[in-house]
């Protein structure tokens, strides 16, 4: 964008001050033309005519008084040509300016097309094309342009011509969930200003009265027409006990009519070309239907789709095998002993995992006794210990049995919130935690800690388990629940393998939770790859609306993949459309009256300069440039030639 379009615009470019310094070109270019003019070479036939005491010039030099040629002017006409164009010049036309803010419902429903075959955004935008041109005055009108979502974003403006904010909006694709218009209203407002115009582009004119728009500022070109969807897509194990066993599984949808008479669509199930099922649905005026399919093991990518209505993007879901995310544990406490079976009946109640018993091979983690892991403890696996704290001797006596009252951590995604009423804690040792981070006390005494500096997530409890009920407590399961979920989330890659749109996926790495920022790239088969910012060890990805099958990879190295289904009954209920047409007559003067400047101004700067350039360069070549004063002519004295003094006679008292 060049400098006269930031000052269109409203926007300082960090260029503008570069531009004003720029200008110290001008003096810089007569120094040279000064100094280079001062002392002009001049032929002479010897230096025998000028003794010693005549070549040394006398003080009290009188300034020499620069000679103008073309080569100067062009030179400078050059440099602050380009000074003030990379400065922001600026010529505004006469008249006021007059400003509308235009908010683009972003919803999913605006990409429904109407009888006219057109979407409506696609009408919207016509419409608003027409109304733009007909609210314009004497100095033009500009437009800001913002996109409504959770987090309204502006996509033109603050203050752009009509044609490039039209250029901007007609590149929205419509595929968000149901959102309020709200936030994108009110800050609509704010860009606008007292005296600005806004205007709510939707399909929905309810939706835009309920975020806080104005009748007269309301443009909608939708229509109420009949929608079929599917508005629940689920893929899970066929049966719990086989989850990841045989890798058959099962889709569980529902499709809804929005419609106020019968429907019948036609659903189809596969992958790409290859339909391995297809069945006719009635549904019911507003009516719905639960549909179960059982999809064979070694199926990857299922693809649910309704035959075509008005609305496409809630017709077709696309669902991957889920995840096998089991959580292995292992016990490094005595085989068969009463509490290791405790232990496994409150990971077993928990789900999602695989009892290791001794084999601590590939473990995730691992629950033992002592005071530190074992050092043979396999890579990144967390372990949970039970017994006397590390730097405490065993054989010293602990204290006795404690019954509360217990202070738990209520930050801590473990230990926050679990309620410890009625456990008799028994043989605990006093300790303060040193080396470790405290997660649950009783008085000074530290009875569950984090413990620091072990290369991994290490957990101790402070306690003899032959002395305590805490395995009767509802804080049992509810921690091992806790802990193995949380170890869940660290397996690298993406935690689910299907998401609704809107929805942000959660990506695991290797790598240092607090370590430099990774850029991945987020890919899908009919978008153009986006680059996105997670964390050393990963983090959330942003979320994305438009339903498909996404990769995500780090160069050429594939991490991930997830698939996205649409998911909004507000938003495939197509009943409320209607159209709407705002009044406006006379649209406010933008403040400071910033008019809308002339087009040509800066083409016209760029052809003066290249003009000048040119120029310089061609009476350069003809000689001017090179012989700036003229060479001294016959009968002209010496004296009044230059800067030179006239040598003294020969032969003096001679005339």
């Amino acid at each position: 964008m060049s400098g006269v379009e930031h000052a269109r615009s409203g926007v300082v470019s960090l260029l503008f001050p570069f531009g004003l310094a720029a200008l110290a070109a001008l003096p810089a270019i007569l120094a040279l033309h000064f100094f280079r003019r001062r002392f002009p070479p001049r032929p002479i036939a010897g230096l025998f005519l000028w003794p010693r005491d005549a070549r040394t010039p006398g003080a009290g030099r009188s300034l020499t008084r620069l000679v103008r040629s073309i080569s100067l002017a062009a030179e400078l006409l050059v440099a602050a040509a380009l000074a003030l164009l990379v400065a922001g010049l600026f010529w505004p036309r006469p008249g006021p300016v007059r400003h509308v803010t235009v908010v683009i419902d972003a919803s999913a429903s605006m990409g429904a097309r109407g009888e006219s075959g057109e979407t409506f955004l696609a009408a919207g935008l016509a419409a608003l094309e027409e109304l733009l041109d007909d609210a314009g005055g004497e100095g033009g009108i500009r437009v800001a342009v913002l996109v409504s979502a959770p987090r309204p974003a502006l996509i033109a403006g603050p203050a752009v011509e009509v044609g490039e904010a039209l250029s901007a909006a007609r590149r929205v694709v419509p595929a968000a969930p149901a959102h309020s218009l709200a936030p994108a209203i009110e800050l609509a407002r704010q860009v606008a200003g007292p005296a600005g115009a806004v205007v709510v582009l939707t399909d929905d004119p309810a939706r835009a009265r309920e975020g806080g728009a104005g009748e007269d500022e309301i443009l909608s070109r939708g229509e109420a027409l009949p929608n079929a969807a599917i508005t629940l897509a689920r893929r899970e194990a066929a049966s719990r006990e086989s989850a990841g066993e045989d890798g058959s599984t099962r889709v569980l949808l529902v499709v809804r009519n929005f419609s106020g008479r019968d429907a019948a669509r036609e659903l189809t199930l596969g992958a790409g070309e290859d339909v391995w099922h297809r069945e006719e649905v009635s549904l019911a005026a507003r009516g719905s239907r639960e549909l179960s399919f059982d999809v064979a093991a070694g199926a990857d990518l299922v693809e649910a789709r309704l035959s075509g209505d008005s609305l496409a993007i809630d017709d077709a879901a696309f669902l991957l095998p889920p995840r096998r995310r089991a959580v292995r544990v292992a016990s490094g406490v005595e085989p068969g002993s009463r509490f290791e079976r405790r232990v496994e009946r409150a990971c077993r109640a928990a789900g999602g995992i695989e009892w290791g018993g001794e084999n601590v091979a590939g473990a995730h983690v691992v629950v033992g006794q002592g005071s530190a892991p074992p050092e043979d403890l396999p890579p990144r696996a967390w372990w949970v210990g039970f017994g006397t704290p590390p730097g405490v001797d065993p054989s010293a006596e602990p204290l006795p049995p404690l019954l509360g009252p217990y202070l738990a951590d209520p930050s801590d995604s473990v230990a926050g919130g679990l309620d410890f009423r009625g456990v008799i804690w028994g043989g605990a040792h006093p300790w303060d935690g040193a080396g470790a981070i405290p997660l649950l006390m009783a008085g000074e005494h530290v009875l569950f800690a984090r413990l620091r500096g072990r290369g991994r997530e290490a957990y101790l409890f402070n306690l003899d388990p032959a002395k305590t009920n805490l395995h009767k407590s509802p804080a049992w399961p509810l921690f091992w629940n806790r802990l193995l979920e949380a170890r869940r989330r660290e397996f690298p890659g993406i935690e689910r393998a299907n998401y609704a749109s809107g929805e942000r996926a959660r990506l695991a790495l290797e790598g240092e939770e607090f370590g430099p920022p990774r850029t991945l790239i987020l890919r899908s088969g009919s978008g153009e790859p986006r680059s996105v910012r997670v964390g050393g060890a990963g983090g959330f990805l942003p979320p994305v609306e438009e339903p498909g099958v996404y990769e995500v990879g780090e160069g050429d190295l594939a991490i991930d993949r997830f698939a996205v289904h649409f998911d909004s009954p507000a938003v495939s209920d197509l009943s409320r459309c209607a159209r709407s047409t705002p009044e406006l007559a006379a649209p406010g003067e933008l403040e400071g009256r910033e008019d809308l400047g002339r087009p040509w101004l800066w083409p016209a700067m760029l052809l003066v300069a290249l003009l000048a350039a040119v120029g310089d360069w061609w009476v350069l070549c003809k000689g001017e440039g090179n012989n700036p004063l003229p060479l001294p002519t016959a009968g002209t004295p010496l004296a009044e030639q230059g800067s030179c003094q006239r040598p003294p006679p020969l032969f003096p008292g001679r005339a």
